[in-house]
């Protein structure tokens, strides 16, 4: 395994290098591939979970069954909760037991000293435009953290939610997402719960409730920016094949977010996926 990720992240940066000489224009800057981790399989329990279930040798379908969201308005809510809680503790546990604690955390004791700003993205983030980052402090110089708007989505956000989709923060507060299974544990997602919906036990907060709980339970100070600073789409790779066997490959947008404000501008060959045609 160890070898297989040396090599793709031999691959990974040669592809940055020949990007980056072939933008050498570009005042951006580039960047480079420190840390790649392959697993042979998801994580979906750690000791860090002990506090709100300890482990049992009938698994773990009761924590993911109310950890970290929680809805038993009815059997299909109570599923798509349990598929989700699954999903987000497998995400987050990667984040926080490899990406951080085994790739930030090494590589700031190599280079002596910590990052100024943390940027935490999904893995199927697709990038529409250079970042710049002096921009995006420029909306407002006190904040800690910068998050998508994503005030054009349909449906929008409720008032109690944050986009989750990325997040840019400072490197005193980024331990607080670098560690976010350990935040979940000790931050009580009840008194999100009951905040959110006071007169409904069976509801709960969902993944972008949770954030913004999160962030105000730290005191994390949030500024909310346009698509077009934080110039990304979450997107899937889809494979069409005609009658004649031929394949075709095209991205779309299967997390759609906008902003009303300085939209991001997005290629006209790219769609949503709701949107695509199979022929």
């Amino acid at each position: 395994v160890k070898d297989l990720e040396a090599a793709m992240r031999s691959a990974m940066n040669q592809a940055i290098d020949e990007l980056n000489n072939h933008n050498a224009k570009s005042t951006t800057g580039g960047g480079s591939i420190q840390t790649l981790r392959l697993l042979s399989s998801p994580l979906e329990y750690s000791s860090i979970l002990d506090p709100v279930f300890p482990q049992s040798q009938n698994g773990n379908s009761t924590l993911f069954h109310s950890f970290p969201m929680m809805d038993h308005r009815g059997p299909k809510q109570q599923a798509r909760t349990l598929a989700g809680n699954r999903n987000m503790i497998r995400l987050f546990l990667l984040l926080e037991q490899h990406v951080w604690s085994r790739g930030v955390l090494p590589a700031e004791r190599r280079r002596g000293k910590p990052y100024d700003y943390v940027l935490i993205v999904r893995d199927d983030t697709l990038w529409l435009n250079d970042l710049d980052l002096n921009a995006i402090l420029a909306t407002n110089p006190h904040a800690d953290a910068y998050v998508l708007s994503c005030n054009a989505r349909l449906p929008p956000l409720l008032p109690a939610e944050l986009n989750d989709h990325g997040i840019l923060i400072q490197r005193s507060k980024a331990h607080i997402l670098g560690h976010y299974v350990t935040s979940l544990v000790h931050a009580n997602l009840t008194r999100c719960h009951r905040k959110v919906f006071p007169h409904d036990p069976r509801r709960g907060c969902n993944s972008e409730m949770i954030l913004k709980y999160i962030l105000q339970h730290f005191n994390v100070t949030v500024q909310l920016v346009p698509q077009s600073l934080l110039p990304f789409q979450r997107a899937a790779v889809v494979v069409q094949q005609s009658k004649t066997g031929q394949e075709r490959r095209e991205y779309c947008y299967h997390k759609f977010c906008q902003s009303h404000e300085a939209p991001l501008q997005l290629p006209k060959e790219i769609q949503k996926c709701q949107d695509l045609s199979f022929d």
